[in-house]
């Protein structure tokens, strides 16, 4: 179906799969084609399935068709997207939809595959989410060049000095330097960030607040209306 040789992307290894799809033949061949690049491979085939696994199990990554038996792909991508911001989302269609990509881009559409999919167009794809899980999931993710933040600890490192998160700022500053290229919204903030309360202009500007004290160097820039940016800097490796 895809055809030449498999190029395994070892580091995809780590990470498990929902792939969401009703036809069977299909099912099957996508399946033999990804199985080798992914830890483990979750397959559902309405969206009802998917979010049941997609609950229960641990998801880095998800494979959705457009058409599904008990509804709309965009269904499955919002109910993903309303409990994980950062999650890789890749969809799959029998021809291109512009209405639907139209309402699914806000939602941080990694790629729009169409069929039938060309080994090229996969590698490329699965290249991508790789690059992206491994920058998601790595202990140190930088915020300045001289900035880190430490997801294992949950701490902030200042030019080696170490600094304590609260929860809030430790979720804040995770989904800020996840998207570094994208306006983190207030509606993104309060899903994530204020997950179990009303979040106030008050308390997400006194949190703004803090956090600026403790990096002490410009990190964060306001998009008026909006949310907030992070700056671009230049990038450090893992430490």
């Amino acid at each position: 179906m895809y055809g030449g040789h498999v190029v395994i992307l070892h580091g995809l290894k780590k990470f498990n799969l929902l792939f969401v799809e009703d036809n069977a033949r299909f099912t099957t061949h996508t399946l033999e084609f990804l199985t080798p690049y992914f830890k483990t491979i979750y397959h559902a085939p309405t969206i009802t399935e998917a979010r049941n696994i997609f609950d229960t199990k641990e998801i880095h990554a998800l494979l959705c068709d457009v058409m599904l038996p008990d509804g709309n792909g965009l269904d499955c991508l919002e109910y993903i997207r309303s409990h994980d911001s950062t999650m890789p989302m890749m969809v799959l269609s029998a021809h291109k939809d512009e209405d639907f990509l139209f309402k699914a881009i806000p939602l941080g559409l990694t790629h729009y595959l169409i069929k039938p999919i060309t080994l090229k167009e996969f590698t490329s794809a699965l290249t991508k989410i790789s690059t992206i899980l491994n920058a998601l999931h790595q202990q140190k993710l930088p915020i300045t060049a001289t900035t880190y933040l430490d997801t294992a600890n949950h701490t902030l490192i200042c030019d080696q000095e170490t600094k304590e998160l609260t929860q809030r700022e430790m979720r804040f500053l995770k989904l800020v330097v996840s998207h570094p290229s994208m306006v983190i919204t207030k509606e993104m903030i309060g899903n994530e960030v204020y997950a179990e309360t009303i979040m106030s202009e008050a308390a997400l500007k006194n949190l703004v607040l803090r956090l600026r004290k403790k990096i002490n160097e410009p990190f964060l820039e306001s998009v008026a209306g909006e949310g907030y940016r992070l700056l671009n800097v230049p990038p450090k490796k893992n430490q």
